[in-house]
C-alpha cells in the first residue's frame, strides 16, 4: 500500500509559470498611437475588437504571435521532447468570450499547470497553460 501525489499538482514550476509572465510582456508588431503594444495590451484590444494602427486585426496579430511564442517555447517532437504537448486558453470571465485557444501534441494526466487573472475594469481575463509530459 503506497500512497502517491498526483502528476497535475498545481504547484506549478517555474518554467511554466514563467511562461505565463514573459509572454504577456512580448512586445508585437501591433501598435496604437503610443507604440507598439505587449500580448497583454492586445488581449484587451482584441477583445474591444481594436484593430492596430496599420489596419490589421488586432486578434489575428494575438494570434499569430501566440502561436509563433508556443512553437519556439515548447517545440513538440515525436519521441524527443521533454513535453508531450500543450494547451494555452485565454478568456474573458464575464461574458465567457473565448480570446485566444491552442492545443498541440499528447494530452495526459501528466501536466505542469499555470494560471494569471488579468484584470481591467469591469472584465476579467484568465489565462491558463498546461505543458504536458
Amino acid at each position: 500500500f503506497s500512497l502517491s501525489r498526483s502528476s497535475s499538482e498545481k504547484v506549478s514550476s517555474y518554467e511554466v509559470e514563467n511562461f505565463i509572465y514573459s509572454s504577456l510582456q512580448y512586445t508585437t508588431t501591433c501598435n496604437d498611437y503610443n507604440g507598439n503594444l505587449t500580448i497583454q495590451d492586445l488581449i484587451f484590444d482584441c477583445y474591444n475588437e481594436n484593430s492596430c494602427l496599420n489596419g490589421e486585426n488586432s486578434c489575428d496579430v494575438l494570434n499569430e504571435t501566440l502561436k509563433g511564442i508556443l512553437e519556439v517555447s515548447w517545440p513538440i517532437y515525436e519521441n524527443n521532447s521533454l513535453y508531450k504537448g500543450y494547451m494555452l486558453n485565454i478568456w474573458e470571465e464575464n461574458n465567457a468570450k473565448m480570446i485566444f485557444e491552442s492545443e498541440k501534441g499528447n494530452v495526459s494526466r501528466s501536466y505542469k499547470w499555470s494560471s494569471q487573472d488579468l484584470p481591467k475594469r469591469r472584465d476579467m481575463f484568465h489565462i491558463e497553460f498546461k505543458a504536458y509530459y
